[in-house]
């Protein structure tokens, strides 16, 4: 059996490692800024809605009614074209595999179309 060692550098790196929250957080953030600028990805929506209202990642997760940690896969979807026929299928499957609302995300992709 191996003992377990606690040295002071590893204390203080437990000190300001980022918890399983603000880690979902970090990760959301990193991912839609980098997508952001891309209009092939829901995380072009996600960054807009950060830049014209104000909100944050927190604030995008509470409209969505979904876990903050899975913005950060949510961004990383091709964003669903409305005229097609699958699209009501589409969002409910992204919805479904992200714990997002259908009709929240439904609501904010069409409000923020590009």
């Amino acid at each position: 059996m191996v003992a377990q060692m606690h040295s002071p550098a590893a204390a203080r790196m437990a000190a300001i490692s980022p918890g399983p929250a603000e880690l979902g957080e970090q990760i959301a953030r990193s991912t839609i800024r980098r997508v952001g600028g891309d209009r092939f990805f829901i995380g072009h929506t996600l960054a807009l809605c950060e830049e014209r209202f104000g909100v944050d990642e927190t604030d995008l997760a509470e409209f969505l009614h979904c876990p903050v940690d899975n913005l950060g896969k949510l961004a990383l979807y091709p964003w669903p074209e409305p005229a097609t026929v699958e699209y009501a299928t589409t969002i409910a499957r992204i919805a479904a595999q992200t714990g997002a609302q259908p009709s929240r995300l439904a609501a904010l992709l069409e409000h923020m179309e590009p």
